[in-house]
C-alpha cells in the first residue's frame, strides 16, 4: 500500500528499459476550488539519469474539457497533458 497526498491522481515510476539509468517519477495533482471555472493540473517531474526536478502548472477552464452533456473529452484532456509533459521533460534535459 502506497500513502498519496490528497489532490495527487497520478504516481509513476518511468523505468529504463536498457536498465542503464537510474528510475525517473512522475506526479499528477489535480485542484480545483468550488465555484470556480479553473481547472488546475499540475506535474511534478524528477529525471534519474539528470538527477533534476520541476514542475509545471496548466490552468484552463473545467468547459473546455467537458461537453454539454458533461462527458469528460478525453482527447482534449490527453492532448494538453501530453504537451505539457513534454515540455516538461524537456525543460530539464535543458537544465543539464
Amino acid at each position: 500500500m502506497q500513502f498519496v497526498e490528497s489532490g495527487k491522481f497520478f504516481v509513476a515510476r518511468l523505468i529504463d528499459k536498457a536498465g542503464v539509468d537510474r528510475e525517473s517519477h512522475c506526479a499528477l495533482n489535480s485542484t480545483c476550488k468550488k465555484y470556480d471555472d479553473n481547472y488546475r493540473l499540475t506535474i511534478d517531474y524528477f529525471d534519474g539519469s539528470l538527477n533534476v526536478s520541476d514542475s509545471k502548472m496548466l490552468v484552463e477552464s473545467v468547459g473546455k474539457y467537458f461537453d454539454e452533456n458533461g462527458v469528460l473529452c478525453y482527447k482534449r484532456f490527453c492532448a494538453d497533458l501530453k504537451k505539457i509533459y513534454d515540455s516538461l521533460r524537456l525543460q530539464t534535459r535543458k537544465q543539464q
